[in-house]
């Protein structure tokens, strides 16, 4: 499960809850430090990794995210984890190179699901943000569909996004065929880290 948005949302702390809601059903997930750019983005993992009593997966800064993510899901395939949950850098929607280093990630490591974490309050831009990644995500895969002869494969994309009634049907529009999941703010469960 990659987690995915821009700079601020939530998504580590999404990811700490869902961590939190899956071990409290019988998982043993293990977290994928994938954003190796924000400073202190691994170290904020770390605290939610040891609050919970689940294991880091992690390489530093200054690496290749998909690289990262890859080896992580080869080392939890290996130990018996049920799912890897990908941090991953904050990015805005109009940046280019840095949605297609997400491309790259989510193409190279076939997530399950992708899930969308963003902010209510920005209005019509949260409806944006969801296009693009949604975008960059399937033209990447595109792209690597035609370089491989391979059968074009479609990525689940969730939403986290506490919004109301007309941007919910809006972002149930953009996520499309696949209903998303929606978490309301703050989402279940209770999880809050005491360090």
């Amino acid at each position: 499960m990659v987690f995915v948005g821009i700079n601020g949302v939530g998504k580590s702390t999404s990811l700490a809850k869902v961590a939190y809601y899956l071990k409290q059903h019988g998982c043993n997930p293990l977290i994928a430090a994938c954003d190796t750019f924000r400073s202190g983005a691994v170290e904020q993992l770390n605290v939610h990794a040891k609050c919970l009593d689940v294991e880091l997966y992690q390489k530093g800064y200054a690496k290749d995210p998909a690289g990262v993510a890859a080896e992580a899901i080869k080392k939890a395939a290996g130990q018996g984890n049920d799912v890897v949950l990908v941090d991953t850098a904050g990015r805005m929607q109009n940046n280019v190179p840095l949605m297609s280093a997400l491309g790259k990630l989510v193409v190279v490591n076939e997530p399950d699901l992708v899930c969308f974490v963003g902010e209510a309050l920005v209005g019509n831009d949260g409806i944006d943000q969801l296009k693009v990644r949604k975008r960059a995500i399937h033209e990447r895969n595109a792209n690597e569909a035609r370089a491989t002869r391979h059968a074009d494969q479609s990525t689940p994309f969730r939403t986290r996004c506490s919004c109301t009634r007309w941007k919910l049907s809006t972002l149930l529009h953009c996520t499309a065929p696949s209903p998303p999941l929606l978490l309301r703010s703050p989402p279940p469960p209770s999880y809050v880290c005491r360090h």
